[in-house]
């Protein structure tokens, strides 16, 4: 899973343009006339063409919407759901491949906003989103040429997919910090014995300074050392343990699937948690995110087990919300997966994650630089120790 917040347009594109058999789009607002001459390109060569838009104005009555009449002569599907409430912004490609995020297809979508859009082939996460585009399309009742959605069904499938895209955000994004720890991890056990000499040196040195100078913040500078050098050779038996369950490839699926399971129902952003419960979740979210960071099959499951009883936080009931409320709660959770996705995004560059991920020579390239820094560390050290 990748995170865009530049290139979003030739992002869409080429990823239409690899459609070799269905392309599905739900997006509340469709102005871009380069999008919608590459789907009739796509519906010509034979692809399958779904599009769902908003009844609104934008889509339809300016003079900057789009003549969709072509689309539809080639055989492209058009579903206009009711009112403006079909907040929605994804596409899947041949089933396999998920766009989705916060960009309408419109010139400020894709150039004047900040937007997101996230794409991904993680099976999951497009279940989902097929789930839900068979619901906004099947659903639907046909009426003097149009095909209408009901109102508040709309609603119901958007914070359902809204709360399904804040589960897999948030394991895509525990995923991407436990490459870093072990990434970390990697790093001290390799280096362990310059670090350890490193962290020695410089215990040393400030037990040394601490003496001479009698100030307390030098006392408290050679305690802090003490208690790194101590600290770091007591965690060296654990960071093998991390490495070793790190790279159990069986093990880290396992674990992604009862946690993603897991935020769907605690996750304190979720419609399945009511208000009073929400600092309830958000201590259950807590145990659950270090369960997964520690490699804790059991208390995951554990967690799950008492999730699925249905005993901690309800299931928030909908059925009496007014129309403003649901669009409140809606754009609440539009909000929180554009933070994920912008954590996300931020935790993707990161060099360390670049690093664990990519290719071995090149860790292995960085690793000898970094093996040359510190190796010139202990010099500089030794040559203080010295005098």
């Amino acid at each position: 899973m990748k995170a865009h917040f530049k290139g979003l347009k030739p992002l869409v594109l080429e990823q239409i343009q690899t459609a070799s058999s269905s392309i599905q789009i739900a997006v509340a607002w469709f102005t871009d006339q380069d999008i919608l001459n590459l789907l009739v390109f796509k519906r010509k060569a034979g692809v399958r063409v779904v599009l769902v838009l908003s009844n609104d104005s934008k889509n339809f009555d300016e003079s900057y919407s789009l003549d969709f009449n072509g689309f539809k002569q080639t055989g492209g599907k058009l579903i206009v759901a009711d009112k403006a409430f079909m907040h929605h912004k994804f596409c899947i490609i041949d089933n396999a491949t998920l766009l989705t995020g916060s960009a309408n297809y419109t010139y400020n979508g894709f150039h004047k906003n900040s937007e997101s859009i996230m794409l991904t082939d993680n099976q999951e996460a497009i279940d989902d989103f097929l789930i839900q585009f068979e619901l906004l399309t099947g659903t639907l009742n046909e009426k003097e040429g149009m095909i209408l959605s009901p109102l508040m069904q709309s609603l119901q499938n958007q914070i359902k997919l809204y709360n399904a895209q804040i589960s897999w955000l948030e394991t895509a994004l525990a995923g991407v910090e436990k490459h870093i720890q072990l990434y970390e991890a990697s790093y001290r056990v390799r280096f362990q014995t310059i670090i350890g000499e490193i962290l020695w040196l410089q215990k040393i040195i400030l037990e040394r300074k601490a003496k001479l100078t009698e100030k307390p913040e030098s006392k408290r500078q050679e305690q802090e050392a003490q208690q790194r050098w101590e600290s770091f050779h007591s965690a060296i038996e654990e960071d093998n343990q991390t490495i070793e369950k790190g790279n159990d490839t069986t093990l880290q699926e396992t674990l992604k699937q009862l946690y993603r399971e897991a935020v769907k129902l605690c996750h304190p952003d979720s419609p399945l948690v009511k208000e009073e419960f929400k600092e309830k979740a958000h201590q259950v979210f807590i145990k659950l995110k270090a369960a997964y960071d520690q490699n804790n099959v059991s208390a995951l499951q554990e967690i799950l087990n008492e999730l699925k009883l249905g005993i901690s936080f309800g299931n928030i009931d909908f059925t009496d919300v007014g129309m403003d409320e649901l669009q409140a709660f809606i754009e609440q959770l539009a909000n929180k997966v554009q933070q994920l996705a912008s954590q996300l995004s931020t935790q993707q560059n990161d060099q360390r994650y670049i690093f664990q991920t990519g290719d071995f020579i090149n860790l292995e390239n960085h690793f000898t630089k970094e093996e040359t820094g510190l190796l010139e560390k202990k010099r500089v050290l030794e040559g203080e120790a010295l005098k």
